[in-house]
């Protein structure tokens, strides 16, 4: 990853990540990549531009992609529909099943495309265990 300047696009820094970075979002002051080639999420602090950590997320592979919202990161592949990354302790939770893509967060809610089947699901946070005892699965 290149940290570049905004108004000179002149390189400020090249942060390492993980293997093959594609997908990329912004939160609670972090950068976000998801890395195709290992299938871990790479968390890069903006301020010092210096990597935090490589979270083994275990979803490697083509297609993709990933958001932040409401102190978590959403990742989604095909065959693993929805991974979330809890932002403060990195604790992993995947759900497999059908569907996986695009995913975006807003209005409260988790939005998932199921690119095969033209189809997209609202997913209401309040429904998502949050905390950080949450269990990987």
């Amino acid at each position: 990853m290149t940290a570049l300047d905004a108004l000179s696009g002149k390189s400020l820094a090249v942060i390492p990540v993980g293997s093959k970075p594609r997908f990329l979002t912004a939160g609670g002051g972090m950068l976000w990549t998801l890395n195709q080639g290992d299938g871990s999420i790479s968390k890069v602090d903006v301020k010092s531009k210096r990597l935090i950590a490589t979270i083994a997320a275990n979803i490697p592979g083509g297609g993709g992609d990933i958001a932040y919202g409401s102190g978590a990161v959403w990742a989604s592949i095909f065959g693993v529909p929805l991974t979330r990354v809890a932002a403060k302790c990195s604790i992993v939770r995947h759900w497999g099943g059908r569907g996986g893509d695009a995913v975006r967060f807003g209005h409260n809610a988790i939005w998932l495309t199921d690119y095969f089947n033209g189809r997209l699901w609202r997913i209401p946070v309040a429904k998502i265990r949050k905390s950080c005892e949450a269990s990987s699965k």
